[in-house]
């Protein structure tokens, strides 16, 4: 395939993505997708079946790698799409343009994993309420209460992880990136195991984390011992509020602890890349923009920009399930979050954060907004409202907890009122 056509579909496809040819990302269960953004219920495999090169020489990735060159939809996709569609970069585009050099795999379907996306087990110390017992051990006592459980044990993993491991051998040779989540990998051993593998070959790859920060030891040693062999190292810090609805909503999760961890890694940490990744959802809505002062407040954003060392958001919505959602929310409180959204560029200022900055919070506040009231015409408020009131009534009798005690959003709105 000449030049011009490989430069057309990196820039200009709205479908193709280098992920099937370069990306490998393994599910606790054994399940293996293209990458993180890819639809969780249609893998194109299974290591606890097949290896890792049947599943990518296999007809189902042949057939995906095929419409994504003659520019056909993925339905497989749609998380990446629906970036796109409010004008938000997507993982596809950041793929095609960081491992641009991989397009040259097409010519003779080639499959080299450049970037591993590893998930091995799903254990986990918290059981936050958007996630769910295949990625948290945690979740198990509630999940067999509420008949939603993935396994007759808290923990799933991979049927044999030795095989696993060693499969993924060969490709260390083209490893260039690997993100670590799961579960929580700060706690798991098959991470260490790799980290080990890597400081033994002496790769240097980009190593990121989506973690929880609750924990820097493992079996009395510390991660910084880890971290000190590679040069490159970005964290995704999953925060979805601070205080009590943090607490509420990543059960496990404890404000104070969290602070000391942070300011702990951010110090370790001086010329890496730190953001806090807010999922926002129905619970923490109008949490935001409280948690963004706060968090600056605390010196974890920084006032200034600095491109050698990122301190910042990073914000991601919650899809699904549609109840913990923010689409369904009343009028009233979106029009509370977007009065507050048009002045928030103020309050920045007023606690001395540099226009810089300002604009990439306001962008990313903006966002939320936008999701918020996009593509709102078809949902039926007053069913989701109720699958997201018995949903949380669930979770507070087994966790005694109370949502109307932490949460200050009125949940109650007249449509509903209307409507009984």
């Amino acid at each position: 395939m000449n030049k011009s056509i490989k430069e057309h579909l990196l820039s200009v496809s709205n479908s193709f993505c280098v992920a099937p040819w370069m990306s490998l990302y393994v599910h606790p269960n054994g399940d293996v997708l293209p990458c993180c953004n890819w639809d969780l219920n249609s893998p194109i495999g299974n290591v606890n079946d097949n290896s890792i090169n049947e599943i990518y020489n296999s007809q189902t990735n042949s057939e995906i790698r095929k419409k994504m060159i003659n520019g056909e939809t993925v339905s497989q996709c749609s998380n990446c799409m629906n970036h796109e569609k409010i004008n938000q970069e997507s993982y596809r585009q950041i793929l095609n343009k960081k491992y641009k050099d991989c397009v040259n795999y097409i010519d003779n379907d080639t499959t080299n994993f450049h970037l591993w996306d590893i998930r091995i087990s799903n254990l986990c110390n918290f059981k936050c309420r958007m996630c769910y017992h295949g990625f948290s051990s945690s979740w198990f006592n509630d999940a067999v209460s509420m008949n939603t459980n993935k396994s007759d044990s808290p923990i799933i993993t991979l049927d044999n992880v030795g095989d696993f491991l060693l499969q993924l051998y060969p490709h260390y040779e083209y490893v260039e990136e690997i993100y670590f989540a799961g579960g929580e990998p700060l706690i798991s051993e098959h991470h260490y195991s790799i980290l080990e593998e890597l400081i033994k070959r002496n790769k240097n790859p980009l190593l990121r984390y989506s973690t929880n920060l609750s924990k820097l030891n493992y079996k009395n040693k510390s991660i910084f011992d880890y971290w000190s062999h590679f040069n490159e190292i970005t964290l995704f810090v999953s925060l979805d509020g601070l205080g009590k609805v943090g607490e509420y909503i990543r059960s496990g999760f404890d404000t104070k602890l969290f602070l000391n961890n942070a300011e702990r890694v951010s110090n370790f940490l001086k010329k890496s890349h730190i953001f806090y990744s807010f999922s926002y959802g129905a619970l923490n809505y109008l949490h935001v923009f409280d948690m963004i002062l706060e968090l600056i407040q605390m010196g974890l954003i920084d006032k200034k920009m600095d491109y050698n060392k990122r301190r910042m958001l990073a914000i991601n919505p919650i899809y699904g399930p549609d109840y913990l959602s923010c689409k369904w929310l009343s009028e009233d409180i979106k029009n509370q979050f977007k009065n507050r959204l048009d002045g928030f560029d103020q309050e920045l200022l007023r606690i001395e954060v540099s226009d810089e900055v300002i604009s990439e919070i306001m962008l990313s506040v903006k966002a939320i907004y936008t999701f918020s009231i996009t593509d709102t015409e078809q949902i039926d408020k007053y069913e989701t409202y109720k699958r997201f009131q018995e949903y949380n009534k669930t979770l507070d009798n087994l966790r005694s907890e109370k949502l109307e005690n932490v949460i200050e959003m009125d949940f109650n709105p007249l449509w509903v009122n209307k409507i009984i």
